[in-house]
């Protein structure tokens, strides 16, 4: 999962430019969407390691408009063994995006929204799949913004690789 830029209705901070980051979850779809689903933010548990879970670092002063760069770390890898994917299963596997701007303090700061992605059209193809994820503020139905991913799939491993971009938006 490469991170490649954001593109948010309004800036949350009142004082300078939001500090925009992006956490991605693998997890079963849920019926109804957003609405139902708890965002998580990033996992801090380092201890443990996780291996469906990810963010990248935070883009500082970022704003509305956020690109992600190579220092913002946007290449996420996550694992996805013996997971249904097919779009008709109820209980499939979807990646959760999750949009926060980040805050002073030890909290996950402020969410801007999420949304999900099918991966069933990623894991059919080995090309990358440039998609737009519009992601939903706390109550799931005000659209709050898009965060513009490329995914790939690797059918060898089981899981997404990190992908160089082409180009920097």
């Amino acid at each position: 999962v490469d991170v490649v830029r954001g593109e948010f209705t309004k800036d949350l901070d009142w004082i300078g430019k939001m500090d925009p980051y992006v956490a991605v979850w693998l997890e079963p779809a849920t019926n109804g969407g957003p609405s139902e689903r708890e965002p998580r933010g990033p996992w801090k548990e380092h201890h443990q390691v996780r291996t469906d879970c990810a963010h990248t670092m935070t883009v500082h002063g970022g704003g509305k408009n956020p690109v992600f760069h190579d220092d913002h770390h946007p290449h996420l890898a996550l694992e996805l063994e013996n997971h249904v994917v097919a779009s008709e299963v109820p209980s499939r596997m979807v990646l959760w995006v999750e949009a926060w701007d980040d805050e002073l303090g030890d909290g996950n700061g402020e969410f801007i929204g999420q949304g999900r992605v099918d991966l069933e059209p990623c894991a059919t193809t080995e090309l990358r799949t440039p998609t737009a994820v519009a992601v939903f503020g706390a109550n799931g139905s005000t659209q709050t913004g898009v965060v513009h991913l490329e995914l790939l799939f690797d059918p060898e491993h089981g899981e997404f690789v990190p992908i160089q971009p082409t180009h920097h938006i």
